[in-house]
């Protein structure tokens, strides 16, 4: 390029014309020997990064499977099939409704069941996890209709964003459907990065509000970044706009 004005009458006459196909006059060709960045900038608009494609339903399934044969779930062929068949027709009711595969250390016990899960949680790189509600007896979902072993369910980490607890359930009566309870734990243990992305904001921290029928005060999830800690607790029935009160629904 910087020998441009350097060149034969013929020379000169073949740049200009393959300067004019691309549409560079003489003026923009000063302009790119001027400053030689412009080209590199040309470059790069013309080259641009390939397209960052999130994962597929299908694939946040399969790997929720395979987390859960990981914890020593025995999955039989028959439910790995049917659960990524409805992967398949797994269509999303609201902006941030995503697949929850669920019931992994079954439904009989839930005392039993919740402790399991949070031994289960492998917390991130830095970061403890605390349960301070030990004893309690989580449940599901009231009114879901859980039939032995995995199944599949849509799960909405962020309904009802900045209501309490107790104002969550009755929206959630007026809309017909379910708040979430022990499967917010699921989907913690299943996906344990999910907890770095709360930020109260666009991921939000959960309330276990479908529980509060049987608690005075309702459990949640919180992570204390000052003192690295992944927590399970309970809180007042608190309004605040960072908490969401997760919704489940049946596929």
């Amino acid at each position: 390029m910087t020998s441009y004005f350097r060149t034969t009458i013929g020379q000169r006459e073949q740049l200009d014309r393959i300067f004019d196909q691309v549409g560079l006059t003489h003026e923009d060709v000063k302009r790119i020997l001027a400053d030689p960045t412009l080209a590199t900038k040309m470059v790069a608009a013309l080259n641009p990064q390939p397209l960052q494609f999130a994962p597929s339903t299908y694939t946040k399934v399969e790997q929720q499977l395979f987390r859960w044969a990981s914890l020593g779930v025995v999955i039989s062929y028959e439910q790995w099939e049917h659960i990524l068949q409805q992967a398949d027709d797994f269509i999303p009711v609201t902006d941030s409704d995503e697949p929850l595969v669920t019931g992994g250390f079954g439904y009989d016990n839930p005392k039993a069941v919740a402790n399991k899960l949070f031994e289960a949680f492998t917390p991130p790189s830095g970061y403890t996890k605390r349960n301070y509600i030990k004893d309690a007896e989580l449940r599901y979902a009231p009114g879901m209709k859980p039939s032995g072993g995995l199944r599949l369910v849509h799960f909405d980490p962020s309904a009802y964003a900045g209501l309490s607890p107790k104002a969550a359930l009755r929206a959630a009566r007026t809309d017909k459907v379910r708040l979430a309870g022990i499967e917010v734990l699921e989907h913690l243990v299943l996906n344990p990065e999910s907890g770095l992305t709360w930020d109260g904001k666009r991921y939000y921290y959960t309330n276990l509000s479908g529980l509060q029928s049987v608690w005075s005060i309702v459990p949640f999830l919180y992570r204390w970044d000052d003192s690295g800690q992944l927590q399970l607790d309970a809180r007042r029935d608190d309004a605040d706009d960072g908490w969401s009160s997760p919704v489940v629904r049946e596929c």
